[in-house]
């Protein structure tokens, strides 16, 4: 594996998602500090979900860093009314991107996820000051009354119930390679 470099004004950098809130701030700042080697492309130019595309685009271009901010987007109802869509689009993007970048030598990608940051309290219309300062509205808040009645935890297809922790397990619960190979 090829040593890491810093990130310089000459480096090759990919900002997936530039045109999204995130990815244009990224953009701009990177363009402030001088950065002349960035690699820009829209979804009509590089179809993020078709990973031949995105391969090609990878050994073209050989990009050194990666900040990844691109997704399917669409708010709280959207994604309420349209989960596996959103969920699928957004799995083959963030595969994709991850599995080019480490297939042709990247050295640093930045993989930046989502959910909602707006308190579930917040006044309205939200301003920028309510960010992150109170209880985030979470998807099953939204999910919940879309797809049962009971409350999740004595659901059907609540977490628990499909034979997942309701905790992360710690580091002694997990077992080592060598315990999974034997």
């Amino acid at each position: 594996m090829p040593e890491t470099q810093l990130l310089t004004r000459d480096s090759r950098i990919y900002v997936a998602g530039h045109r999204g809130l995130v990815g244009a701030a990224i953009v701009r700042r990177l363009e402030e500090t001088g950065c002349r080697n960035l690699l820009l492309r829209t979804r009509a130019e590089l179809d993020l979900r078709d990973q031949a595309v995105v391969s090609r685009f990878f050994a073209e271009h050989q990009p050194q860093f990666v900040f990844l901010a691109a997704a399917k987007v669409g708010g709280i109802l959207a994604n309420a009314t349209q989960p596996a869509e959103f969920l699928y689009e957004n799995l083959a993007i963030q595969t994709n991107v991850i599995h080019s970048a480490w297939k042709h030598g990247t050295q640093k990608l930045l993989f930046l996820g989502s959910s909602c940051i707006y308190p579930k309290l917040a006044p309205q219309p939200i301003k920028d000051e309510y960010l992150l300062t109170g209880r985030l509205l979470g998807i099953w808040d939204v999910v919940d009354p879309i797809f049962w009645t009971e409350t999740p935890s004595e659901a059907p297809c609540a977490p628990t119930s499909l034979g997942f922790p309701a905790e992360q397990p710690t580091s002694a619960d997990r077992s080592t390679e060598a315990d999974r190979v034997s």
